[in-house]
């Protein structure tokens, strides 16, 4: 605004602004330049304002006693403008009438969202940000940011759509959701770790465990190897389970990718029976040995001996 300083103080010291007629109520302003010329531009901070609302000022002067309350302190100063708003006809000349065609347009100021990863060994992580509205493909440990910035004042929520794979893992967020205030967001917090898949073996009577002992957890993806010892009195007839396969008394599972329970059969054997040896390497090597006895002791008697 263009206003006349001539009957005010140097520098304009004497002027202010209120909120009402009387002047009870005065608002902060600042005087940005032309203190005592043609063209005086002043900042007015007003109270907040409800959408499309208006607000009346009224300006004083004339106070002989009065010190300069201007002070660009009240006003937010990361800017050029000091209110990040952008106004039309601020500058003008006061005449006969009230002022009523300024106008000032106010925008939202919008910030990032990200953070960082860690223990991310797979691949094809992908994260969302407020259910999808934003995706980002996470390759790598490190800081992470969604492209979009979104405004100040609104909820942000970070999650795994997808989990990675090769190796299969979990990946868990803290420091996920929030309010985003007055500058980006860079402390949500992605952490990967192995997937783990739970094994059980039933060891019925008879069975008196397995060398070596099977875990109870396995990481996503391993297979297990081990013998299973009977105890004397016993025959091993099958085991079954985690898509695996028995060869003698050796039982190798598949590539464990879900939680999965392997179990073992046995029957109990007469007291004057001997222990059946089961098919496979053991059996063959038996009647390799058998074969060589019979046919040792053949020679044994065509010689006299």
């Amino acid at each position: 605004m263009v206003l006349d300083t001539s009957a005010m103080l140097p520098g304009a010291a004497d002027l202010r602004f209120g909120a009402d007629s009387a002047g009870a109520t005065l608002l902060d302003y600042w005087i940005e330049s032309g203190a005592g010329t043609a063209s005086t531009i002043v900042w007015v901070k007003l109270p907040p304002l409800a959408a499309s609302a208006t607000s009346t000022i009224y300006m004083f002067s004339g106070n002989p006693a009065a010190t300069s309350a201007s002070t660009i302190n009240v006003f937010d100063t990361d800017t050029v403008d000091p209110l990040n708003v952008s106004a039309t006809r601020r500058v003008d000349t006061v005449g006969s009438a009230d002022v009523t065609n300024i106008a000032v347009t106010c925008a939202t100021n919008t910030y990032t969202i990200g953070g960082n990863v860690s223990g991310l060994a797979g691949s094809g992580m992908i994260l969302s940000l407020n259910s999808g509205a934003q995706t980002l493909n996470v390759s790598g440990n490190g800081a992470f940011v969604f492209a979009t910035a979104i405004d100040s004042g609104a909820s942000y929520a970070v999650t795994v759509q997808t989990q990675p794979s090769a190796p299969a893992q979990t990946c868990g967020v803290t420091a996920d959701a929030g309010v985003v205030g007055a500058a980006s967001v860079t402390t949500v917090v992605v952490t990967c770790s192995a997937l783990v898949r739970n094994v059980s073996f039933t060891l019925p009577a008879g069975i008196i465990g397995t060398t070596p002992a099977v875990p109870t957890t396995v990481p996503d993806g391993q297979v297990l190897s081990f013998t299973i010892n009977v105890a004397p009195g016993y025959q091993l007839i099958s085991a079954t389970g985690c898509c695996g396969s028995l060869n003698g008394f050796v039982y190798t599972t598949a590539a464990v990718t879900g939680d999965c329970a392997i179990s073992a059969q046995v029957v109990a054997l007469a007291a004057d029976t001997a222990q059946v040896v089961p098919t496979g390497a053991s059996a063959w090597l038996l009647l390799t040995l058998l074969a060589f006895a019979a046919r040792f002791a053949t020679q044994r008697r065509r010689l006299g001996r």
